[in-house]
C-alpha cells in the first residue's frame, strides 16, 4: 500500500501513513479461508493461522496508528537525504499532474486503451486455440506442428493489440505535453512500465494455452522484443489503420450526447475550493480585502465574489464585501476553518462554476517575461483576469504565494482564471 501510494504520487509521510493503517487484514479472510477448506484446496492449518493473524493485527492496529508518527519519523531518518528530496520531486510533479484535466483524459484514455486491446487479444488466442486446430488438422497431422502454426497464428493477428497495449502513444496534441515535459518523465515512466509489465503478464498466461509454463516465460519475453525492435514501424500503422477504421464505423452508427458540466478541480495539492455565504452581521461587512487581509490572517485567498447575478471573478484588494456575498475561498481545511469562524458563514453546497474560468499552470522558463518580477507586479492579475493561488518551486509547494514573491526559473504557477487568457501568456 505504501509502495502504491507512492507511485500515486502520494507524499512521503502520507504514504507510509496509508500502509501503516492498512496493515491488518479483515473478516473477509474467514470466509476465504472456510472457502479454501471446503474445496479441499488448502491444508486445515490455514484456517486458525487466519484468525489468528485477523485478530493480532486488529488488535494492534489502533495502536500501531496511534504511534505512526513515531513511525514515520524513524522512517524519514534513516532515508537517504537524496531519495527523499526524488519521493518530494516525484510527488509534487505527479500531484501537479493530476490536477490537470488533461492527465485525467490520458488516464482514461489509457485505461480504455488497454482494456480495449487486451479483449481482443484474448479472443484471438481463445479462437486461436480453440477453433484453429480443428480447421488445420485437415492438413497438418503433427501434434507439434500443429501447436506451433496455432500458436504462430495467435500472435501475428495480435502482433499490434499487444503492441497498442504495452507501447502505444496517443496521438492527440493535448497529451503530447506529458510525454515532452521533463517533470513529468517519472509518472509517464512508471506508466509504461506498468503496461509493458501488464502485457508481459497477459501474454505470458495465454501462451500457456499452446506451450509449457517453462517455455512459456522464454518465448513471452522473446516475442515482446521481436515485436518492439522489428516491427514496431509496421504495427504502429496497422494498429493505426484499425483504430482509424473503427472510430469512423463508431461515429457513423452513434450520436454524440452533451455532457453536464461539472466543477472543475480548481484546488492543488492539500488544498480545495470552499463557498461561503456571508452572513449580514459579519464582521467583514464593508470593508475591502485590503483592510479584511484574508491572506495574511487566515492563509486563504478568495478568488471570486457572487453578488446576485453577478460573478466578480479575481476581485482586487479594493472590492467591499456586502451582506448575502457567496464567496469562494481557496486553501487547507485548517485554513477554510479559521476563515469560516471569522467571517460568520454558512457554508453552502457547492455549484457549478463559469465554464471560462479554471485552473491553469503555467512555467517560469529563461525567456518568461516575469522572470525576477513579483506576482503584484508581473500583470498576471490583469492579463489573466485570475489570481496565483499557488507556486511550485524545487519540489516546494507555496499555496496562496505573498504578492511580494519575486518569480524564478523554473517557477510552475497556478493560475485560477480565465483559461484561455492563461495559455495566451508569453
Amino acid at each position: 500500500n505504501t509502495i502504491g501510494a507512492l507511485i500515486a504520487g502520494q507524499r512521503l509521510r502520507d504514504s507510509l501513513q496509508i500502509g501503516i493503517s492498512m496493515a491488518q487484514i479483515g473478516e473477509f479472510s474467514f470466509i476465504i479461508a472456510t472457502l479454501g477448506l471446503t474445496l479441499k484446496v488448502t491444508d486445515e492449518f490455514l484456517y486458525p493461522v487466519t484468525v489468528a493473524v485477523a485478530a493480532i493485527t486488529s488488535l494492534l492496529t489502533p495502536y500501531i496508528i496511534k504511534n505512526s508518527d513515531k513511525v514515520i519519523k524513524f522512517t524519514e531518518q534513516r532515508l537517504p537525504l537524496n531519495l527523499r528530496k526524488n519521493l518530494e520531486r516525484y510527488s509534487a510533479v505527479a500531484y501537479g499532474v493530476s490536477s490537470q484535466n488533461t492527465w485525467r483524459d490520458l488516464l482514461k484514455h489509457l485505461s480504455l486503451t488497454v482494456i480495449a486491446n487486451s479483449v481482443i487479444v484474448i479472443a484471438i488466442f481463445l479462437v486461436a486455440s480453440s477453433t484453429l486446430p480443428e480447421f488445420l488438422n485437415r492438413y497438418v497431422s503433427d501434434r507439434l506442428l500443429l501447436r506451433l502454426l496455432s500458436l504462430t497464428a495467435a500472435i501475428v493477428a495480435s502482433a499490434p493489440f499487444l503492441w497498442a497495449l504495452g507501447i502505444h502513444r496517443p496521438r492527440a496534441e493535448k497529451f503530447q505535453q506529458f510525454y515532452n515535459d521533463p517533470r513529468a518523465q517519472g509518472p509517464m515512466r512508471v506508466l509504461g512500465l506498468l503496461r509493458i509489465g501488464f502485457a508481459l503478464l497477459l501474454i505470458t498466461i495465454l501462451l500457456t494455452r499452446f506451450i509449457s509454463v517453462g517455455a512459456t516465460l522464454i518465448f513471452s519475453s522473446v516475442t515482446v522484443v521481436v515485436i518492439v525492435l522489428m516491427f514496431s514501424k509496421y504495427l504502429r500503422w496497422l494498429y493505426g489503420w484499425f483504430e482509424g477504421h473503427f472510430i469512423e464505423n463508431l461515429a457513423d452508427n452513434t450520436k454524440q450526447t452533451a455532457t453536464n458540466y461539472s466543477v472543475p478541480m480548481l484546488a492543488p495539492w492539500d488544498a480545495h475550493i470552499e463557498q461561503f455565504l456571508i452572513s449580514p452581521e459579519s464582521e467583514m461587512i464593508g470593508r475591502s480585502l485590503q483592510d479584511i487581509k484574508v491572506r495574511e490572517k487566515f492563509g486563504v485567498t478568495i478568488v471570486m465574489i457572487e453578488r446576485g447575478k453577478n460573478k466578480i471573478t479575481a476581485p482586487d484588494q479594493y472590492q467591499c464585501i456586502f451582506p448575502h456575498d457567496r464567496v469562494f475561498v481557496i486553501g487547507t481545511d485548517e485554513q477554510i476553518e479559521a476563515f469560516k469562524c471569522a467571517a460568520e458563514a454558512m457554508h453552502m453546497d457547492k455549484e457549478s462554476w463559469p465554464a471560462n474560468y479554471a485552473l491553469e499552470r503555467y512555467l517560469i522558463s529563461e525567456k518568461s517575461p516575469f522572470l525576477g518580477q513579483t506576482i503584484r507586479h508581473s500583470g498576471i492579475r490583469e492579463n489573466t483576469h485570475g489570481l496565483v493561488v499557488g507556486i511550485e518551486r524545487l519540489g516546494t509547494r507555496i499555496l496562496n504565494p505573498d504578492s511580494m514573491l519575486a518569480l524564478e526559473v523554473g517557477d510552475i504557477l497556478w493560475i485560477v482564471g480565465d483559461p484561455n487568457r492563461i495559455r495566451k501568456l508569453t
